[in-house]
């Protein structure tokens, strides 16, 4: 359960950092916390957690190896899962 709040201190700080409309951020937020305490969609929260993380990675990363390395580090991580 600790991981769980971790990552979604993490997910709301990278979200409040891209995200346009305050407004519609903080809806949105609320809207994960519901189904987070309620526990209806773990499976599909982490999975648009990892998704976001791995699309936030990638955006800072400059160099374009160093790209393609993570990528196929990640096809390798998904293969085996």
């Amino acid at each position: 359960m600790l991981t769980k709040i971790c990552l979604l201190i993490i997910f709301v700080r990278d979200l409040l950092k891209i995200s346009k409309s305050f407004l519609l951020t903080v809806v949105f937020i609320k809207v994960l916390l519901l189904f987070c305490l309620f526990n209806f969609i773990e499976e599909f929260f982490l999975t648009i957690l990892n998704v976001f993380t791995i699309t936030n990675l990638l955006l800072n990363i400059k160099n374009t190896r160093k790209k393609y390395f993570f990528i196929k580090l990640l096809t390798i991580r998904y293969a085996i899962n």
